[in-house]
């Protein structure tokens, strides 16, 4: 077993650990400007299918599903202002709602 990464962690769950890192990236990425990569990377659409079987499932559903499991609504307008999102993030990291 990994006992720096235990430390770390602190007791934490990983898996809502990501998520709330996952969250609080997304904020980061809908704040800067629409010339920096990350913004042109997070909304590109690939212009081509997937082979039969595969999910059409990108990172934004994903965190987008994680909000709607907090209960956080027009989270493009909470996520420009710091302050809001930060405490949006912290909930997320303390709220045991993003591993049902």
């Amino acid at each position: 077993m990994n006992f720096e990464l235990i430390k770390e962690m602190k007791g934490e769950d990983i898996v809502t650990y990501t998520k709330s890192q996952r969250i609080k990236w997304l904020g980061h990425v809908m704040r800067a400007s629409k010339e920096r990569a990350i913004t042109i990377i997070t909304g590109w659409t690939p212009t081509v299918n997937r082979r039969r079987g595969r999910p059409n499932l990108r990172w934004l559903v994903d965190v987008e599903e994680d909000l709607k499991k907090l209960g956080i609504k027009k989270w493009k307008d909470k996520c420009k202002n710091r302050k809001e999102w930060a405490n949006i993030a912290q909930e997320a990291r303390t709220s045991s709602k993003l591993n049902e």
